[in-house]
């Protein structure tokens, strides 16, 4: 890139971007900071009120000790519409969804990018733990690829796997080469605002939330069992012959009362899907759709070891 390329960082608040944006102006960029407001509800939050607001602060802050622009953007609405609104859907069809990797594709680098290149910006930088290379293929196209984070603690390759060619043709990782520890000693070097300032957790620009009380905000609690239920059980199920094989001990489920009284679960079965592999395809899709169907079983099927308030609010994958 040319020296006078105009690089727009989204200056979060954090250590990471700060460093980002540093490290660009120390090499001589024309660089800029946007930070984005995401969000105003603090509904389910674990944090005070207005943590958004104590972020820009800093974020202000560090630019002037770096001695770059400073510009505001509220993205909120389209954050709702299109991550936040995405979460509600997912976990009412008792899916666990991945709001860092749709904020990614559909907001940093889509609606922050607009915004960025109406003001003059030609790359966008963020302080991610990736790196990424360009090269040419045969047929004279330019590939962009992303590699993981040098900190294998940090990499966040992962969270940026959405991203398509243009929208990485636009994207810089100054930080992807670093180890965490050298980022803060940089930054300490530098005397930024932002040294010693801990790293977010939670869901992209919400933050921690209780989940359950977050996700009331749109789906409804239903009360229910939860049901232990034998190794083996599945293998005799009419309807999904095999599928039970090597569960190796008592599965969880959790069950809802369905109008007739009788506890219900809704089952997706995970044993099994080695033979997929080997399904002819018209068989495939009969075979997906058994292992991902409602069972309903009666009272006796299993043991009910406790009660739950809603079995949206669990699902395969999430971290606790």
């Amino acid at each position: 890139m040319k020296k006078e390329t105009k690089i727009c960082v989204g200056l979060s608040g954090g250590v990471d971007s700060s460093v980002a944006a540093l490290l660009l102006k120390r090499a001589g960029y024309d660089v800029f900071a946007l930070f984005m407001q995401n969000w105003h509800d603090t509904t389910g939050t674990l944090h005070g009120e207005c943590e958004w607001e104590e972020d820009m602060n800093v974020a202000k802050m560090v630019a002037k000790k770096i001695g770059i622009p400073f510009h505001f953007v509220d993205l909120s609405d389209v954050y709702r519409q299109r991550v936040v609104d995405y979460m509600f859907a997912e976990y009412d069809k008792g899916r666990t969804p991945n709001p860092d990797v749709m904020c990614n594709s559909q907001i940093k680098f889509d609606a922050f990018l607009k915004c960025a290149e109406e003001l003059g910006a030609e790359y966008v930088a963020t302080g991610h733990y990736c790196r990424k290379e360009t090269f040419i293929s045969a047929d004279g196209k330019e590939i962009h690829r992303i590699f993981e984070g040098t900190d294998p603690n940090k990499d966040q390759s992962y969270f940026l796997c959405q991203l398509s060619q243009k929208q990485l043709a636009r994207a810089i990782f100054p930080i992807g080469d670093l180890m965490k520890p050298r980022v803060r000693e940089i930054a300490r070097e530098a005397e930024l605002p932002s040294a010693e300032k801990k790293d977010s957790q939670g869901i992209c620009f919400v933050g921690k939330v209780d989940l359950p009380v977050f996700l009331q905000q749109k789906l409804t609690s239903k009360e229910g069992n939860v049901v232990e239920i034998a190794a083996g059980f599945y293998d005799t199920l009419e309807g999904y012959p095999g599928y039970g094989r090597g569960a190796g001990g008592p599965a969880m489920h959790t069950a809802q009362g369905d109008p007739n009284g009788l506890p219900t679960t809704e089952v997706t079965f995970s044993t099994g899907l080695d033979s997929l592999a080997e399904c002819p395809d018209n068989e495939l899709d009969g075979k997906l759709q058994a292992l991902s169907s409602v069972y309903r079983y009666k009272e006796g099927d299993g043991k009910i070891i406790g009660r739950h308030f809603g079995a949206q609010f669990f699902t395969i994958g999430q971290r606790k």
